[in-house]
Formats: C-alpha cells, sequence, structure tokens
C-alpha cells in the first residue's frame, strides 16, 4: 500500500489550493476520516493525473506493477503539462507568427515531432514544458495557468530535480528490463518520496477546470440574444460511479468536440483547448462521460499514435481514415507552430539518458 508519507505531503500542498480538501484534511474537524484520503487526493486532480493516482493508491504491495504505475503517474504528469503549454504556444503563434524563439529553445521544440517508438519511453516532457513557458515569458505572454509563470524554477530546485532524476532513471531501467527483483522494495519506497515531491510543486493544477465539450446546440429566441447550450463531462472524481454528462446554456461558446482546460466549472469565458493532445474517444457517442486518450508520437506511416488515460497499454490509432478531424487538427498544429526558416532542422527527440552502471538511487 501507499505509505502515508506521499498521501500527508500532497494533501498538504493541495490544502493550500483547495478549500473542500482543507477541511476534509484538517484532522480536527467534524466530518475527518482518514480513510478517504486517498480518493479525496485521486478526486480532486484532473482524470489524466487521478486516474493514475487511483491505480496507485490501489495497489497492495511494493512490487514491480507498483514501481511502474509509479513511473506512469510520473509520465501522465508530465505530458499533460506539456500539452497545456504546446496549445498556448498553438495559440500564441496563431496571433503572432513572428514571435522570437531561440536557436537552443528550437532544438527542444523540434524534438516533439521527432518521437518515434524507440524515443517515447524516455522523452523529457518536463523540459519541453519548461522550454515553452520560457519562450512565452520572453516575449510577454502571460501563461494562460498563471502559476506556469514559476514553473521553470519549480522543476529545478534541488529536491524536485533529485526527484526527476530519480523518475527519470526509473523510466530507463524499466524500459529497460534492467531493475532485479532485490531492488524493487527500496525503489518503490524511493519513488514514493520523489513521486510527492513533485506532486506538492504541481499541485496548483488542482485550482482548474476540466472538460470534454461534446456538443453545442444555438438557442436563439426573437429579442433576446442567443444562447449555447452545452452538453459537457466533467474531468474529475475518477471515483465517482455516476458519470453523467451535464447540460447547461452559456452565454459564450467554447470549441466544440474538444477537451478543455478552464477555470470554473460553472465559466467557460477564458478555456484552453487541450485537443488533439488530449481526445475523448466518447465524442460523438450518447455514452455518458468520457474516455480519455494522450498524444504519444507518430509512426512509420505518418499515423497519430494515442494511448489510454485508463489503460496505457491501450493504443490508438489516429490517420485520416479513421479520425478526420483530430488528424486535421494534428496537421494544422505542426504546419503553424513548426512554420520555421528551412535552415533549422529537425533535432532527435529529447530523451533522458540511459544509466550508467552502479547509478547512485
Amino acid at each position: 500500500a501507499v505509505s502515508q508519507g506521499l498521501i500527508d505531503t500532497t494533501l498538504q500542498a493541495l490544502s493550500a489550493m483547495d478549500e473542500d480538501v482543507r477541511r476534509a484534511a484538517d484532522p480536527d474537524g467534524r466530518n475527518y476520516d482518514p480513510r478517504a484520503l486517498p480518493d479525496l487526493i485521486v478526486d480532486v486532480f484532473p482524470a489524466p493525473i487521478g486516474e493514475q493516482l487511483r491505480k496507485l493508491f490501489a495497489g497492495q504491495a511494493a512490487d514491480m506493477a507498483q514501481l511502474r504505475q509509479m513511473v506512469i503517474t510520473y509520465e501522465v504528469i508530465g505530458k499533460l503539462f506539456a500539452f497545456i503549454m504546446l496549445s498556448q504556444l498553438w495559440n500564441t503563434r496563431f496571433e503572432r507568427p513572428d514571435i522570437a524563439i531561440g536557436d537552443e529553445q528550437w532544438a527542444v521544440l523540434n524534438s516533439f515531432p521527432a518521437i518515434d517508438a524507440q524515443t517515447r519511453p524516455l522523452y523529457d516532457y518536463f523540459k519541453l514544458t519548461t522550454t515553452i513557458v520560457d519562450i512565452l515569458a520572453a516575449n510577454g505572454v502571460t501563461s494562460f495557468v498563471p502559476e506556469f509563470a514559476g514553473l521553470s524554477a519549480e522543476l529545478n530546485d534541488a529536491p524536485t530535480t533529485l526527484a526527476r532524476n530519480f523518475m527519470d532513471e526509473m523510466r530507463a531501467e524499466l524500459w529497460q528490463g534492467s531493475v532485479r527483483t532485490e531492488e524493487i522494495e527500496s525503489f518503490c519506497q524511493q519513488a514514493e518520496g520523489h513521486l510527492a515531491t513533485l506532486l506538492a510543486d504541481l499541485a496548483f493544477v488542482v485550482k482548474y477546470s476540466f472538460s470534454t465539450i461534446k456538443s453545442i446546440d444555438v438557442l436563439k429566441v426573437r429579442h433576446r440574444d442567443a444562447e449555447f447550450k452545452l452538453r459537457t463531462a466533467r474531468l474529475d472524481k475518477v471515483n465517482a460511479t455516476f458519470k453523467k454528462d451535464q447540460l447547461k446554456s452559456f452565454a459564450t461558446v467554447v470549441d466544440n468536440e474538444s477537451v478543455i482546460l478552464h477555470i470554473y466549472w460553472n465559466d467557460i469565458s477564458k478555456y484552453l483547448n487541450l485537443t488533439p493532445f488530449v481526445i475523448d474517444q466518447n465524442i460523438g457517442s450518447l455514452a455518458d462521460g468520457s474516455r480519455l486518450y494522450l498524444y504519444d508520437y507518430r509512426d512509420l506511416d505518418g499515423n497519430a499514435r494515442y494511448v489510454s488515460v485508463d489503460d496505457v497499454d491501450e493504443e490508438l490509432t489516429v490517420n485520416q481514415g479513421s479520425h478526420p478531424e483530430i488528424e486535421q487538427q494534428i496537421r494544422a498544429f505542426f504546419d503553424m507552430v513548426y512554420c520555421q526558416p528551412p535552415s533549422v532542422q529537425l533535432a532527435p527527440a529529447q530523451a533522458v539518458p540511459a544509466p550508467q552502471p552502479q547509478a547512485a538511487l
């Protein structure tokens, strides 16, 4: 089972961000129940992270499966944060095609479309994220999530650098199949501590809302302003057994058939569209709830490969034949963001170095 240290460290950080967590985690409170705290953590995070934490907290032993789940949780966090910044970079390049991007920054940006089946297991999403944060800051662009302004410093301080180095080394060892049985329990204990550090650093993400916009109907009555009736799925509370879509009218419109990040549940006037990096397979169906997939890489045939949030071993292939709208958005993203002088060449995917023999962990 997950140690109390991971739960306590994460709750302390979350309590500063969320009033409901603060009340529920107060040991002097009337409704305090320590048995409910893991579920509380799971449900307050956005679904891609919450689902990985749910699986992690369900583990009963410090075994290889638990170590792998901690690494998966780390990878999903890295992906989600990178996709937030890639989405804002796309918007910025649309509005300001001439923003300044340095050669070293281009090298990191170019590593993203260069990801393939061999480099994907070790790709450094956190480096991609902080590079985009720095690009936007240098061009006077305010991050959609204001806390991202301090993310570079947060991710590169001593405890977090140690945490990232350890988790990256675990990724490499698991990928290479070089974890020895007698090391697993120790690695699980260390990984828990480092994952707690990262969750605490990035807890601010729970202040924001994630939703799938499934459909939009326009309601227009004579002499009245138009209203937009949205069918949405909330992307949180992954422990909830009743996951029914919501129908609600808004005075403003939003991108349809998309996964969005917005400020408040009841307000979509300010949002960031995360599609096609995060997609929901339940769009276009009558099924309630969501089936989320995260972008992974393009294969040798040019197909976009996605992995399921519910099961990272489940892949989805996206191309013009299977998902034409998503494929068009992927191409539009690369065409706009990577429109650059011919002299700038694609760099190899930025990966985590393979561990050295007898590396200190």
